[in-house]
Parts: structure tokens; sequence; C-alpha cells
């Protein structure tokens, strides 16, 4: 039986791996997923359990420990994009092929989707979001930090697909690959995705309440 130290490490190295193998090289910077690519996510979105296990890896849980801290939201790459039209499409009755790909989804962007969550000091208020940033961190230490090239807030579609509650302040931040890239690439890559609300959120414990809350996406 795994420990759930094992759980977690499993899951994180699921998400470098996604990220990674979604940033273009050079010569293929205007085609951030080659066919063979969105084949194996379509292929993942026409069975429910392997879609169900490769969307936990994109779930972004704060806290040092996946049980811990609650869940912020979820990353949005190309190929989890394509996942998701896939789903979205079999759900309707309708299969999805390579060619019906939009370029929407295909955008060169790493989307950080994030939720309000409770207050820590109340029982009905929601905290809400004030900022997200990717950033590399030695410890406590920040040594670079990433801002969105722009937010907005999430569409009705990105709602549904994530099975987002129709929660009022939902976000998307979105981030250029090319921009993250350097930071997972880095020798020894410790990148975390930090959600800051305008007040403590809830946690599972009072330890695990968090203003500037971390979601670990790459650690050595």
């Amino acid at each position: 039986m795994k420990t759930r130290s094992t759980t977690r490490a499993a899951a994180l190295t699921a998400v470098c791996l996604c990220l990674w193998c979604l940033v273009p090289r050079a010569q293929e910077r205007a085609v951030p997923l080659s066919d063979a690519q969105i084949d194996a996510a379509l292929r993942i979105a026409s069975d429910d359990a392997a879609t169900k296990a490769f969307l936990a890896t994109h779930r972004l849980r704060a806290g040092g420990n996946v049980e811990d801290g609650p869940t912020l939201g979820w990353i949005s790459t190309p190929f989890s994009r394509v996942v998701l039209s896939g789903v979205a499409a079999r759900r309707a009755g309708h299969g999805l092929t390579r060619d019906d790909v939009s370029i929407d989804p295909l955008r060169s962007e790493l989307a950080v989707i994030a939720t309000p969550q409770p207050a820590a000091a109340a029982t009905t208020t929601l905290a809400q979001i004030t900022e997200i940033a990717v950033e590399t961190r030695v410890g406590a230490v920040v040594t670079d930090m990433l801002l969105p090239m722009r937010m907005r807030p999430a569409t009705l579609e990105e709602r549904t697909l994530h099975g987002i509650e129709s929660v009022k302040g939902t976000v998307v931040a979105v981030f250029s690959i090319d921009a993250v890239a350097p930071m997972l690439e880095a020798r020894n890559p410790n990148v975390v995705v930090r959600v800051t609300f305008d007040t403590a959120t809830r946690g599972r414990t009072p330890l695990t309440a968090c203003r500037d809350c971390l979601a670990t996406i790459s650690e050595h």
C-alpha cells in the first residue's frame, strides 16, 4: 500500500512531466502539441478512470502534503484542455477527433484557475483572490517570480469542464508556457503556484490556514 508521501511524490512527478512535455522546443513554438500528443489526450478522455487519474495531477492543493490545505483550483495546459474537450464531447454524445480540436485549447499558455476559499475567521465569508504567481523557491526564499500576462474571470465553460461550482470570484491567471519553461528546467527546481487572498483561508487545521497559499508543481 502506498504511503501518503509516495502518492504525493507520484502526483507531483506527473504534473512536472505533463508540463515538461508541453514546453515547446525552439523549432516547435507555433505548435504546442504534436499529433501524437493530441491523440494521447483523446485516448485519456475516452476513459473515465484515466481521466480522473490524469486530472488529479492538475489539482492545486495548498500545503506541504496533498492531504492538507484547501484545493485552490486547477492548472490548465494545452494537453489537459484537449483531454477536457474530449470528455465534454463524449458526455454530449459525440466523439472528438484530432481534426475537430480547435485552436483555442492549443494556445501555448499555462492557466491557473483558482477559486475563492472559505475564510478562516468566518463561517460564511469567502476569501477572495488578489494575486496569482508562479515562483521558484529555496526554502521560504523566493528566487524567481513570474506574474501572469493577464487575469480574467473564469468562463462558464471552464467552470463546467473542471467541475467548479458557480462561485463568484473564480479567476484565471494566464502565463506563457515559454516563460514558465526556464523555471521548470532549472537544475534544482522547486516551483510553486502562489495564490494570495485578501484574508486567511480555512485549512483542515489551524496550521494549514493560509493567506499566501502555495501549491507545489515541481520539486527537487
